[in-house]
């Protein structure tokens, strides 16, 4: 009798590549997200842009999938979840690894001798294998005021959901046993692979 290869794998304890999974936050409030026919433009490089007419970003797109995916595959898939979400238009911002913070014990009977910064636990963030290309959702017609302003806003939320995944917040404010004056622990990030 053959055994299935799932469970074949989960018995050997081989690594089950995770389902590919967008994600749409809204930036503008006064944007409904609802599903189009119409596939998006998709914006990718310079001239793409310079060609473009003015519009409104309402939202970050961001698709995951695995890092050696074809840029073809991500992007069959940017423009499934960009009709999805309801954009016109959708321009590439970010392409990055994600990433998982590890976080170790601090010791249990630390030595006089060490610093109270290595009393706190050792935090590091480790790369796997899931890429993340990120995008802005936008809708036309815009002005090119609504178009830099939104642009500026949107850019602001999704440097914050990349810095979530590659772990670029390795920096706690703390405040040592005995005293009242905050300090700051920084994290070791994991070497670029």
């Amino acid at each position: 009798m053959r055994m299935p290869s799932v469970m074949l794998c989960a018995l050997l304890g081989c690594a089950i590549a995770p389902r590919p999974t967008t994600r749409f936050v809204l930036t503008d409030a006064s944007f409904a997200p609802a599903p189009r026919q119409e596939l998006p433009t998709l914006l990718i490089d310079q001239g793409d842009l310079d060609a473009a007419p003015a519009f409104k970003v309402v939202g970050v797109l961001e698709v995951q999938g695995i890092a050696t995916d074809t840029v073809d595959s991500f992007l069959a898939r940017v423009s499934q979840a960009g009709a999805h979400a309801g954009c016109e238009v959708v321009e590439q911002r970010d392409l990055f690894e994600r990433m998982i913070k590890r976080v170790e014990p601090a010791p249990a009977q630390p030595d006089v001798a060490i610093l109270h910064e290595q009393l706190l636990p050792t935090r590091e963030w480790i790369g796997t294998d899931e890429a993340v290309w990120q995008f802005l959702c936008g809708v036309r017609p815009a002005s090119p005021e609504e178009a830099r302003e939104s642009f500026h806003e949107a850019t602001l939320v999704a440097t914050r959901l990349r810095n979530e995944q590659v772990g670029a917040y390795l920096c706690e404010p703390y405040i040592p046993t005995g005293s009242h004056i905050p300090r700051t622990y920084c994290a070791r990030a994991a070497s670029p692979r």
